[in-house]
């Protein structure tokens, strides 16, 4: 754990310092596209102006492009990872005095509270539709017993017709079960870890 969190500090230090590349490049962003609406509209004047105007363009475009590929590295973060990384800080921090680390450490943290509260939507969204489909399914089953009952078909195809609703149910049940599970798990990992790190406020 002092060893995860000691990692952790390291990646911090280099998130700032991609931080600062990235307003550079977006200083450097603003000064292309107000050139480039300067060669557009003929305040600046070239006798290669065409070639010049589409250089312009080619270097916003790479670094439009650079912009959006670090903005991804630093924040498309695995939450699962992450919280093992906040977790390894607030057990650790205290003990090899990295407490000054702790507002960026909380400000890191409530943005992946954002960002599990969003994913937390999406997971819910899938319960409900399977909730949908297994109450599907059981009127299904009502179904087909009703048809069997009153003779629609023999006992062999009521048979394989009800084993492949069992097979169905069963996985979509699992599923379900295992999906609210992970959210429980992972909300009450969230709060532990808050309220750990909050708790080293007043240290």
């Amino acid at each position: 754990m002092e060893e995860v969190c000691k990692l952790f500090i390291k990646y911090l230090n280099y998130l700032d310092k991609a931080n600062e590349v990235l307003n550079r490049l977006r200083m450097v962003q603003a000064e292309l596209v107000l050139e480039l609406e300067d060669y557009r509209k003929g305040v600046k004047r070239s006798i290669d102006r065409s070639n010049i105007f589409t250089f312009l363009r080619g270097r916003l475009r790479a670094v439009r492009e650079l912009i959006e590929r670090i903005e991804k590295a630093t924040r498309e973060f695995d939450i699962g990872l992450a919280l093992f990384l906040l977790e390894s800080y607030a057990k650790k921090a205290r003990q090899l005095n990295l407490l000054n680390y702790l507002d960026k450490v909380l400000e890191i943290a409530r943005d992946l509270g954002d960002r599990w509260s969003e994913e937390r939507l999406k997971i819910e969204d899938e319960i409900t539709s399977l909730n949908a489909k297994i109450e599907e399914l059981n009127d299904n089953f009502r179904e087909l017993e009703i048809r069997y009952s009153i003779g629609e078909f023999d006992r062999l195809t009521f048979e394989e017709k009800r084993r492949k609703l069992e097979e169905e149910l069963e996985f979509l049940t699992s599923r379900k079960e295992s999906l609210e599970k992970f959210l429980e798990e992972r909300d009450l990992q969230f709060l532990r870890i808050m309220e750990e790190l909050e708790s080293l406020q007043g240290v």
